[in-house]
């Protein structure tokens, strides 16, 4: 099968570039500003001034988590159109694709319904959890081969610059440090899930709650242990992975202003990175 000319592979990135962002920003947009409104509709100061905060702790983690997802999601598609030489399908989505968004927007729909309910609300936020990562390694697998061609095209012209690019983005979209942070997000959502339906835990729990006389009673005590707990993972994914996206933006940047002015050689003797 002859190979694409360099014309055609810089249309079909663009064109899957396009249709990414297209669909993310559309997608990700509406749900932000749909969850947005939904939960600050009828959300008055008086939950704050009395310390009873659960209910603006839980809904203010979820929109912080829906607007870094939309904000991420964006940045990310992004630089992959600028670090690969051309995108599998000329550019066109794979139907799974579709598939995956379809089923993320559908739970995110349902976490949006369930908000308030400790039970549905862990089952939608284990759901929405496991679809998250399914569609990483989906796009992992998508990509996979045109990171590799997109490596060797770089090795023969010498263009070290755009090796060393690509490797950053992939090493974001790939790299081990998901797998950490997956493990992180993981142990919390199991926490939070044995706190949803193992009764003598959740009890165990909001009893120490109780215990340190703050003023809440037991009902208001479960609420608000399960509102920490949903904030902690909100954090603990988001700040890990834009921590992550940061060091990525300003290495890119950085490459990009060197890029302008010198020529990266190979050091001799030193194997390239393989990416």
């Amino acid at each position: 099968m002859p190979r694409p000319s360099l014309l055609d592979a810089s249309r079909y990135r663009t064109i899957f570039a396009r249709n990414t962002r297209k669909v993310v920003v559309y997608i990700t947009t509406g749900l932000a500003l749909g969850f947005t409104a939904l939960q600050v509709r009828d959300v008055t100061v008086v939950p704050v001034i009395t310390g009873t905060a659960s209910e603006v702790i839980w809904r203010g983690a979820l929109i912080a988590y829906f607007w870094c997802w939309r904000f991420g999601c964006i940045r990310d598609t992004d630089i992959q159109e600028l670090a690969y030489v051309s995108m599998p399908n000329k550019g066109q989505w794979p139907f799974r694709s579709y598939g995956i968004v379809g089923l993320l927007i559908a739970v995110a729909v349902v976490l949006v319904a369930t908000q308030g309910s400790v039970f549905w609300f862990s089952i939608a936020l284990t759901s929405f959890f496991i679809l998250d990562h399914l569609g990483w390694r989906h796009l992992v697998a998508v990509l996979a081969d045109e990171g590799e061609k997109s490596g060797t095209a770089f090795r023969e012209k010498r263009e070290y610059f755009a090796l060393e690019k690509l490797r950053l983005v992939r090493q974001q979209i790939q790299g081990n440090w998901k797998w950490w942070r997956l493990g992180a997000g993981a142990m919390i959502v199991v926490i939070i899930d044995a706190f949803a339906f193992v009764p003598a835990f959740r009890s165990l729990v909001t009893a120490q709650v109780v215990a340190q006389k703050i003023g809440l009673p037991p009902g208001e005590a479960e609420t608000f242990v399960y509102s920490v707990l949903v904030l902690s993972f909100v954090v603990v994914m988001e700040v890990w992975h834009y921590w992550i996206r940061l060091k990525t933006w300003i290495s890119l940047d950085c490459l990009d202003e060197l890029g302008e002015s010198y020529i990266l050689r190979r050091k001799p003797g030193t194997a390239l990175h393989e990416v």
